[in-house]
């Protein structure tokens, strides 16, 4: 476990860029602690936080059953607030009646229920509020998403692919027929999959990375650059981290 969290602690530093003095106007000079109305979401913000300054944002999407804490219990996002120098968002997915938090990502997953809710709408308002009384980049806002997060997360990338930096998914698709993602601009995209994930099978996740890197005009194949040995339980380098091919800018870590 321990080993994977540096790993997951690695990629919030992958996420963060150095903050970068800016004047503004009316922003509070205390952060709130909650934004997003009647669906709160929680805000940390590094201790010397300035508002005069501006923070890399990441919003942490939950997955299937959790809560945004729980998830960051394992990703421990908060611990590297003051470390990176970035502003955390902590949003909470909508209670179904089993009492299951969930986000309304694609008819795959996970509004099983039939509730309805508007995700993409409510995400994208938070975020726009963020901007509005946070001290936040809006050229560094990422979205982090786990599992049924990781969904939620590539449904905004179809839909709003100019609000983030760059996307990061854990164990996550998007819809499972290509067409239903409408937008054509790429985003840049951080996929991590574990090839025994008896859930959310880890072929589908190279196939949905394969998509992402067609709509940049990448190379869809990839060549190993290295193993690690993230994993105390199992023999040997058992990660493997995947480059594009012959492309720079289209280099990405699965």
């Amino acid at each position: 476990m321990n080993r994977m969290l540096r790993l997951l602690g690695l990629l919030c530093f992958l996420l963060s860029s150095c903050s970068s003095p800016f004047q503004t106007e009316q922003l509070p000079i205390q952060a709130p602690t909650f934004i997003g109305g009647l669906r709160p979401a929680e805000v940390v913000v590094p201790r010397e936080y300035d508002h005069k300054e501006r923070y890399p944002l990441i919003i942490l999407l939950h997955g299937y059953s959790a809560t945004a804490r729980l998830n960051d219990l394992i990703f421990q996002l908060e611990r590297r607030v003051d470390i990176a120098d970035f502003i955390l968002l902590l949003p909470e997915g909508t209670e179904n009646p089993d009492g299951d938090q969930f986000w309304n990502a694609t008819p795959e997953c996970c509004d099983y229920f039939g509730q309805g809710v508007d995700d993409v709408v409510y995400l994208t308002a938070l975020i726009e509020e963020a901007k509005a009384t946070l001290a936040v980049d809006p050229q560094h806002v990422v979205l982090l998403g786990h599992s049924n997060g990781g969904y939620m997360a590539y449904r905004m990338a179809c839909e709003y692919p100019k609000l983030f930096k760059r996307i990061v998914v854990v164990a996550g698709l998007s819809f499972l027929n290509p067409q239903d993602c409408l937008g054509q601009d790429p985003v840049s995209l951080v996929h991590v999959h574990g090839t025994e994930d008896e859930v959310v099978s880890y072929d589908l996740g190279a196939d949905e990375v394969s998509r992402w890197l067609s709509k940049g005009g990448c190379d869809t194949g990839f060549s190993l650059m290295a193993t690690k040995d993230f994993n105390s339980g199992l023999m040997g380098e058992e990660t493997e981290i995947l480059i594009v091919r012959g492309h720079e800018v289209c280099n990405f870590f699965v």
